[in-house]
């Protein structure tokens, strides 16, 4: 391979050649889900009542809502009392679940947290 820099281009070229296809340009992108969820959120509900629940449920959700639009994130569902949102990298993820955690306590909340990271591929071209 001549070593002027665009080896990349050159192998294109073969490659179209011998086989009649133009390849198709990839992205490797690192994706990262959140998922929190409250403690014991059956026994709050049960103690709090179904208004009152619902009232404390959504100041929760505007809490997490707000740290995600600080760190990026993006919100894909809510399943009981549990949120997945997505990020494009695991850092805004991390620091993002760590100010929910810290946010939430002071409407009484204990939340886990967990964290998944995908490498996805984008094509272009």
């Amino acid at each position: 391979m001549p070593a002027v820099g665009n080896g990349d281009a050159i192998v294109d070229e073969i490659g179209e050649f011998l086989t009649g296809v133009r390849p198709v340009e990839t992205d490797r992108v690192l994706a990262t889900i959140l998922f929190t969820d409250i403690v014991r959120s059956t026994e709050r509900a049960l103690a709090l009542g179904d208004r009152r629940w619902r009232e404390v449920l959504e100041q929760y959700y505007a809490t997490v809502r707000r740290e995600l639009a600080r760190f990026r994130g993006r919100e894909i569902d809510r399943v009981g009392d549990g949120l997945f949102a997505a990020f494009d990298g695991p850092a805004r993820a991390i620091r993002c679940a760590c100010r929910i955690r810290d946010d939430v306590r002071s409407l009484g909340f204990e939340v886990r947290s967990g964290l998944h990271w995908l490498g996805l591929t984008r094509k272009g071209g």
